[in-house]
């Protein structure tokens, strides 16, 4: 706990008393900090990547994440992946579980999914302050262009808690 890394792997153990499980051992909101920290490590090379990517690449990316969500609701449904890959004790379940739900395992594609949103934003958001065009790779200051910007966008928080 004290290096965050509680929740990269899900340790848990059958006390006798029930299941327990590394992630929310101690500090039950510490495992969010652990998953926090390993995004923070690869925050800047997936954001130099995107960096590199077009409108095109960044809508399909947010869309793969979109579909991947699915995936691992309905791997979990039933402990199908726990069958698949051959878990038979009653703590193995638990620990895909946890894998998924205290994990960076189970966030990653939200955190692709936000970088990808913020290039989108500035390649349909945002203008060259200088120029006026497209931001591209010359680019040093940027303005947000109201008109050119979707509404979903505009007010794209508003939208998410819907």
């Amino acid at each position: 706990h004290a290096l965050l890394m509680q929740s990269w792997l899900p340790l848990c153990a059958d006390t006798g008393h029930g299941i327990t499980c590394s992630a929310w051992l101690y500090n039950g909101e510490a495992w969010f900090l652990s998953v926090l920290l390993v995004f923070w490590l690869f925050l800047r090379p997936l954001a130099e990547f995107f960096r590199r990517r077009g409108l095109r690449f960044c809508s399909c990316t947010l869309l793969a994440c979109w579909l991947f969500s699915y995936l691992f609701q309905w791997l979990g449904h039933k402990d199908r992946l726990a069958e698949m890959v051959g878990c038979t004790d009653k703590v193995c379940p638990l620990a895909i579980m946890v894998a998924i739900r205290a994990g960076p395992l189970g966030y990653i594609h939200v955190f692709v999914a936000g970088a990808a949103a913020a290039r989108t934003f500035m390649l349909t958001a945002m203008r060259d302050a200088e120029t006026g065009g497209r931001i591209g790779a010359g680019t040093k200051r940027v303005v947000l262009s109201e008109a050119d910007a979707p509404l979903v966008l505009r007010y794209g928080c508003c939208f998410g808690y819907l």
